[in-house]
């Protein structure tokens, strides 16, 4: 019984709301755009186990997706940091699709690209093209896209 308890609550935690934490000014406007509200400022969400923060953002509440602008930051725990340009964020799946100067850090790993797919739930992360990866004390460059890692 316990075991049923413990996934049923895991289940709800994953699939639960993104949590606006923070934004300057948050603007909605049913006539011009009904679908979402546009978050300006030091905004900052948060979606199960990651906070995320950028200079503005569209919220689509009723699809659970934001689509953020800016200085793009996500932290997950304290293992890993993903930055870049342009963030759109699929609650329901738990994915990122981050793009421009795309750098993620975790405890062993950074890479630099253009664009990468993260999966927060599963913490694979996937980039179509170039990128360089610094390990330790090696930096080799891949050369081919269509990486993982």
């Amino acid at each position: 019984i316990i075991l049923i308890i413990l996934s049923t609550n895991l289940t709800a935690q994953s699939s639960k709301k993104i949590e606006i934490l923070n934004a300057d000014y948050t603007f909605a406007n049913i006539n011009k755009h009904p679908e979402y509200w546009r978050l300006i400022g030091n905004v900052s969400f948060k979606h199960n186990n990651a906070i995320m923060d950028c200079d503005s953002a569209y919220h689509f509440a009723n699809t659970n997706k934001i689509k953020a602008f800016g200085k793009i930051r996500i932290t997950q725990g304290d293992s890993l940091t993903l930055t870049g340009r342009k963030l759109t964020y699929f609650g329901a799946k738990n994915k990122a699709d981050i793009n421009g100067n795309v750098v993620l850090i975790d405890k062993y790993i950074t890479l630099e690209t253009e664009q990468i797919f993260y999966n927060l739930n599963t913490n694979i992360a996937s980039y179509p093209s170039d990128g360089k990866i610094i390990e330790y004390e090696k930096t080799p460059t891949e050369e081919n896209g269509g990486n993982q890692i």
